[in-house]
């Protein structure tokens, strides 16, 4: 099953969670590397989650929804 996951293209929603991910950072003045320590992560991961060439896993979102107090809904806004 990861395999399957893990050759799966990224799509729209992908790179509009990266996006938000993104939009809270900056709103928050963090820095790339802060974000990449909280998570555990190196910084060009992290910054590959912003630039939507990345997923998001999970368990990343869960704690970027308490570390920003914003309900989970917020990452998926706008979608069509």
């Amino acid at each position: 099953m990861r395999k399957l996951l893990a050759n799966t293209p990224l799509s729209n929603i992908d790179r509009l969670v990266g996006l938000r991910v993104l939009q809270l950072r900056q709103r928050h003045r963090l820095t790339h590397s802060r974000l990449a320590r909280y998570l555990e992560i190196s910084s060009s991961n992290y910054e590959a989650y912003e630039l939507g060439t990345k997923r998001v896993p999970a368990r990343h979102l869960h704690e970027l929804v308490h570390l920003f107090g914003e309900p989970t809904s917020f990452f998926f806004q706008d979608l069509t």
